[in-house]
């Protein structure tokens, strides 16, 4: 039997198989989302709004590769100069290697992102890069604590079609299943349904152990009605290996 099932967006499949095998874990994945790059208009935006911000967020290692992909460098030194904050240690490791140093809340999800701004919000300019399915969370929070928020969505998140990789996933025995994010829970769940049927979908959910990555995903697959079996401390996709092997041991 296959240890682990999950599925990733298609840029970071390989080197998703490649951390699992060198584990020892034995894995099969599946492409469920693929990323594109935002619109124009909104990095026009952004070089609009960057010299009067305050306070930017980076949300993933996405927003951080499409962001210093379309600035030019004068406006990376600007980002250089601002306070930075990044949503977990992989897009906090991303920053640092151009040189942009952040500080990370202690809650790798939105909700930590407001609490750590928390009383400096009030008239702060205030600018999050995210993809196109990220949560109102971060918005409405530090709106309502009397910050001017920009959101620009750098990147987009698009549900893959039906492809023989994940065929192969839903039609092989494995103890564990991982998803990665709530577009994943969300991508991965329409597909299995088309393929499996609802019956068929909930009987494999049942037979596996569900891990996720994050409280922001394990309350996208309570929302399509399953369990969550796993939630590693860190929200990484390292830390959700080890979780798994962990379990496994």
């Amino acid at each position: 039997m296959i240890d682990l099932a999950f599925t990733r967006p298609s840029d970071r499949m390989e080197e998703s198989l490649r951390m699992a095998r060198e584990m020892g874990i034995n894995a099969i994945a599946a492409p469920s989302l693929i990323i594109r790059k935002g619109d124009a208009d909104e990095f026009e935006r952004l070089s609009t709004v960057l010299p009067r911000s305050d306070i930017l967020i980076f949300a993933s290692e996405s927003a951080v590769d499409h962001v210093l992909r379309e600035m030019d460098e004068d406006e990376v030194d600007l980002i250089r100069g601002k306070k930075v904050i990044s949503i977990g240690p992989v897009t906090r490791d991303r920053l640092m290697k151009s040189g942009i140093s952040s500080i990370e809340p202690h809650e790798h999800n939105s909700d930590g992102v407001v609490r750590l701004i928390g009383d400096e919000a009030p008239g702060k300019v205030v600018v999050t890069l995210r993809s196109n399915k990220g949560s109102s969370v971060i918005r409405k929070g530090l709106t309502d604590l009397g910050a001017e928020v920009h959101e620009i969505l750098a990147y987009k998140v698009l549900p893959c079609s039906m492809g023989m990789e994940m065929e192969v996933l839903l039609s092989t025995d494995v103890r564990c299943l991982a998803l990665t994010s709530p577009a994943s829970v969300d991508a991965f769940m329409d597909l299995a349904e088309e393929y499996l049927g609802k019956a068929g979908l909930d009987e494999y959910i049942e037979r596996v152990k569900v891990a996720v990555i994050g409280l922001p995903t394990k309350r996208a697959i309570e929302e399509h009605g399953y369990v969550v079996d796993i939630l590693p401390k860190a929200s990484t996709f390292k830390g959700l290996l080890l979780a798994i092997k962990g379990c496994e041991e």
